[in-house]
């Protein structure tokens, strides 16, 4: 770790001193856990391409297990204080944006566990609002991470992704997969631009709106009960009671089930708590700003 004169940053802003320089997105997170005298003060982080530039947010209980919260500075409005990491801070299982850390091997995880991906994918560049993205391309690609996902009936998972789908192939090709099966995953549906929301052993809440050609935010919600939800954009949400309760067993993006996906990512993110209303007014917003576009 270096360090500089210090300065501090609006966000949304970058200056050219930096307090500290990290080589990794988990020492940035371990150090920012102990040091809760010098909020404001920037790192800058040199795992990712280019590097990128972070300001300290806020600490709480400073000491190992702590989750110190860090806020982008580097991309004008793309990342500030109303960002997930804010937004949904104490509730993120994990998240990834194309434009943080994300190589044809590896993808970063942005939240507080350090679930990241490996595997192999394509860096779209700049395919959304100048900035990049992952993309799978139905045959080769294909990225994980393993790790637990709590049963939905035990601890609720909701999803919130913006992504584009990059064919109208069918077949059950996965979306988002939890747990490498049909279980916990969003997958395409029969219809062109359909997907639905499955559950072990079953299919179901079907929406249409995932045609090719446009990114959209997808959003999910695996409850293990009446308010299990697909959504696409502004569309009308599907509700409907889930056949099964089995817990997940990691991420899967590019896997197949019948037909592998052909996708292109912009952001994937899961909490353990509903977003509800207000706050994922707050994610659509800080994604319009970020990508300089709305996503019906």
């Amino acid at each position: 770790m270096t360090t500089s004169p210090h300065k501090t940053a609006a966000l949304g802003q970058r200056h050219g001193a930096v307090n500290w320089t990290f080589s990794s997105a988990a020492l940035r997170r371990a150090v920012g856990a102990y040091v809760n005298t010098d909020l404001g003060s920037e790192c800058m982080q040199t795992d990712t391409s280019p590097p990128t530039f972070w300001k300290l947010l806020s600490i709480a209980s400073p000491g190992p297990s702590a989750t110190p919260t860090w806020g982008r500075v580097d991309s004008g409005p793309e990342v500030t204080a109303t960002g997930p990491l804010v937004i949904m801070a104490g509730h993120i299982r994990f998240g990834f944006s194309g434009d943080v850390g994300l190589s044809t091997t590896a993808w970063t995880d942005q939240g507080p566990n350090n679930r990241n991906l490996s595997g192999t994918c394509a860096v779209a560049a700049a395919a959304l609002g100048g900035k990049n993205c992952m993309s799978t391309n139905g045959t080769t690609h294909s990225m994980s991470a393993t790790f637990a996902t709590p049963a939905p009936g035990t601890s609720p998972t909701y999803l919130w992704v913006i992504a584009r789908n990059d064919t109208n192939t069918n077949g059950f090709a996965e979306v988002v997969s939890l747990e490498g099966s049909n279980g916990m995953s969003i997958v395409r549906d029969t219809g062109a631009g359909e997907i639905c929301l499955t559950t072990p052993g079953l299919s179901i809440r079907h929406v249409g709106g995932f045609t090719s050609g446009a990114f959209k935010r997808i959003r999910a919600a695996f409850t293990n009960s009446a308010s299990d939800l697909l959504q696409v954009g502004s569309g009308s949400a599907v509700n409907g009671a889930p056949s099964a309760n089995t817990a997940g067993n990691g991420l899967y993006l590019g896997t197949s089930n019948g037909t592998a996906a052909i996708n292109t990512y912009a952001e994937i993110w899961a909490f353990d708590q509903d977003p509800g209303s207000t706050n994922l007014a707050a994610l659509d917003a800080w994604a319009s700003a970020k990508y300089g576009t709305s996503f019906p």
